[in-house]
């Protein structure tokens, strides 16, 4: 639960009837593999990397702590278990038949039975490998394309891949591996899982409604445990935020998406895990520390500024009421205040503000474009444009929850700043149509 490694079988969907690959991780929540295998017992050529592996869903077993899948064109079993920072595969091949992994990442070193390579994540994020297979693999290439592996020994049907990953050093990746996995067992790493997962089952005991509904319930409950997720590799983290390695006493979490989680998965962890979302917190405290702005989609390569508000002082407040205790809270704060008063509310941005914003701080609400009227203002995204209204009432509320924040922590010029704007929904609303309106901006 909340821990760096994931993986999915890489499909358009999950209707989707064939595979692509499978990553030794998943860098995003639902984005980023990363070290994308993928086992062939044909004859290779330049083209054997587009071969995608059909798959049969009724022999498709999926749980947090193991996943497993045939592949009855290839005769091949695919299986895998998570441990935190490491992973392990254990591939089934035919008997009689080549023995061979396909690698869409080139440079990997192979040395007898060990593995190592390095990728980058979104263009800066290093990523470190360091495996070990329990047979002797050889490298191999086609067409000075394909980089695979071969297993000789024609005894050995069964290929585990056990491995570490790191974003701190191939050192860390090793270290990772030696802590974590090395001398355990398949069964070792998904028994260790499944004792890890039934801890969070069991926070909660439901009774009554259907099998269906409790299923839906618990695969919930799984999926609040699914992130934010902690790189914190023994007293070391690689930041986006600063695009470096660096040193604490304290796990570092990224990988959160406070649009999506700010209503119910931030006060659920609160009860069930205030320490850990005590270091949730001071995480965001540090990324601000770190880049200059408070992010609102923090995620492994640096904030993401997804949709529009940037909801965590309203995480902050919760968490402060409840009584949690974030040693960063003044940084926080700092930061959220630099966020409400010098950054753009534009959605899906984040940074310095710009014409609308000046306009919002002096007439209370974000301006919308007349109808047909072509956009001026070149930082508004081409798609998502100024969604006036949005902007308005989320700001709104997260202007509110800072003044309850600056109240709290004795600010109170700043308390009396943000409750004034924390009413500027009113500018919008109207009242002969009950509805929130977009107005222009001279007011129509």
């Amino acid at each position: 639960p909340n821990q760096m490694i994931r993986m999915y079988p890489l499909r358009k969907a999950f209707t989707d009837d064939q595979i692509s690959g499978f990553p030794l991780q998943v860098a995003g929540h639902n984005s980023g593999p990363l070290f994308v295998i993928k086992p062939a017992s044909a004859a290779l050529t330049p083209r054997s990397w587009q071969h995608r592996l059909t798959y049969d869903h009724d022999l498709e077993i999926i749980h947090p702590w193991y996943y497993s899948t045939t592949l009855p064109d290839d005769d091949m079993k695919v299986e895998f278990a998570p441990g935190s920072k490491t992973g392990i595969y254990r591939f089934t091949f035919p008997g009689n038949t080549p023995r061979q992994l396909l690698f869409d990442v080139p440079g990997n070193q192979i040395n007898g039975e060990t593995i190592t390579a390095q990728t980058f994540y979104h263009g800066d994020v290093p990523v470190f490998l360091y495996g070990q297979f329990n047979t002797p693999a050889k490298a191999g290439t086609v067409a000075d394309t394909l980089q695979y592996v071969s297993f000789p020994d024609t005894t050995v049907n069964i290929i585990t891949l056990k491995y570490g990953i790191s974003y701190v050093s191939a050192a860390s990746a090793k270290n990772n591996f030696e802590r974590e996995i090395a001398g355990k067992s398949f069964s070792d790493v998904q028994e260790a899982g499944q004792l890890r997962w039934k801890e969070i089952v069991d926070l909660v005991k439901v009774e009554g409604g259907s099998e269906a509904q409790r299923r839906s319930f618990y695969t919930a409950l799984y999926r609040c445990h699914e992130r934010m997720v902690d790189i914190t590799e023994d007293s070391s983290y690689y930041s986006g935020y600063n695009k470096k390695v660096n040193t604490t006493a304290a796990p570092f979490y990224v990988d959160d998406a406070t649009w999506d989680t700010y209503q119910a998965l931030h006060p659920l962890r609160m009860i069930f895990h205030p320490r850990q979302e005590e270091d949730m917190l001071n995480s965001y405290a540090l990324m601000y520390r770190q880049s200059g702005w408070m992010p609102t989609f923090p995620r492994l390569y640096g904030d993401h500024p997804c949709m529009n508000g940037f909801h965590s002082t309203i995480v902050f407040l919760d968490a402060l009421r409840k009584g949690l205790h974030i040693p960063e809270l003044a940084t926080a704060y700092e930061g959220m205040k630099k966020n409400a008063l010098s950054a753009t509310m534009l959605p899906w941005r984040n940074g310095e503000s710009c014409s609308l914003d000046s306009f919002y701080r002096s007439r209370g609400y974000y301006p919308a474009l007349p109808p047909g009227e072509q956009e001026t203002v070149s930082a508004v995204h081409p798609f998502e444009k100024r969604q006036a209204v949005a902007v308005t009432l989320g700001h709104s509320y997260d202007d509110w929850a800072l003044s309850q924040l600056a109240k709290a922590l004795k600010h109170e010029d700043d308390a009396r700043l943000f409750a004034a704007r924390g009413e500027n929904y009113r500018h919008l609303w109207n009242a002969a149509k009950g509805f929130f309106m977009p107005k222009d901006s001279a007011g129509n």
